[in-house]
């Protein structure tokens, strides 16, 4: 443990001065990237914004270079905390999870995907507020919670969305139209899915379970899902894309193949991506171009 606390603080003391790589900018098509950060993370998996703290929360999926743990896991996996500009605040932020996926805010609460289940962090406090476990899950993935705080999971290796209601798990949606499901995002009235297995964007009406396929031949691991005006910006594997009305254009995409572009975030007011890179444990910032 006295091993772990002393590389946390190399780290941190490396990261205060060279956690942003300055230079010239690089402008690609629609999109110029302005900021990246040094491998600081442990398999960067998703980003979002705290609109009124000004900074961003990243969940580190796993410090021990793999993506298969034993079930009796020591909870070595954490929250970390940056700059909108990319410096690292706290590389452990919230610490002690259970290789965390998606995440969300809702109601100044942080929303934490662990592998059981269900964590939410009183952001005020930077503090676990309360976990919940999720009947039956495999690999729990992203989340979206709708106005009304119903929270919304997808399960990768299992056909479902999982669904928490006043603290209940249950199957939400099972249908043959669903296969590997990963990135989530809730807009009108609807849970738009990246339907892995299948390869399309697919929208289920959260009023009746109508679902309906709004976009095929696209990859097969949508990881974020964000809306920009009438289209959504969607990122998978090693690339970034635009989709408006059914045709997609690519935006951004990594050299390294074998990298890749997960859950990012997407702030409208100053049009910035924020991308964490799962493999090279690192995050950048795009800025989308008028």
């Amino acid at each position: 443990m006295k091993k772990r606390r002393l590389t946390n603080r190399l780290i941190l003391g490396i990261a205060t001065c060279f956690a942003v790589m300055l230079g010239a900018k690089t402008t690609y098509g629609q999109v110029t990237k302005v900021w990246e950060t040094q491998p600081l993370f442990m398999a960067s998996e998703s980003v979002v914004f705290d609109s009124i703290r000004h900074c961003l929360y990243v969940s580190n999926f796993n410090d021990e270079g793999g993506f298969i743990k034993k079930p009796d896991t020591l909870r070595n996996e954490f929250i970390s905390k940056l700059s909108p500009e990319g410096k690292l605040e706290e590389l452990r932020w919230i610490d002690h999870l259970h290789n965390p996926t998606g995440m969300t805010i809702f109601h100044d609460k942080l929303y934490i995907v662990e592998r059981e289940g269900l964590t939410i962090v009183d952001l005020e406090n930077q503090k676990i507020e309360k976990r919940t476990p999720v009947t039956d899950a495999v690999f729990l993935n992203d989340i979206a919670v709708d106005q009304d705080g119903t929270v919304y999971i997808s399960d990768t290796f299992k056909p479902c969305i999982h669904r928490l209601k006043d603290g209940i798990s249950e199957v939400w949606y099972a249908d043959s139209l669903m296969k590997s499901s990963n990135g989530l995002l809730i807009d009108n009235g609807h849970l738009l899915v990246g339907n892995r297995g299948v390869e399309n964007l697919l929208s289920i009406s959260l009023k009746d379970k109508t679902a309906t396929i709004i976009a095929n031949e696209l990859s097969d691991n949508i990881d974020g899902i964000k809306k920009c005006k009438d289209g959504y910006l969607l990122s998978w594997k090693s690339e970034l894309y635009l989709l408006e009305q059914g045709n997609k254009k690519l935006l951004y995409e990594l050299d390294d193949k074998n990298d890749f572009l997960a859950d990012f975030e997407f702030i409208p007011e100053s049009k910035l991506i924020i991308i964490p890179q799962l493999m090279s444990n690192k995050v950048i910032a795009l800025q989308l171009d008028d």
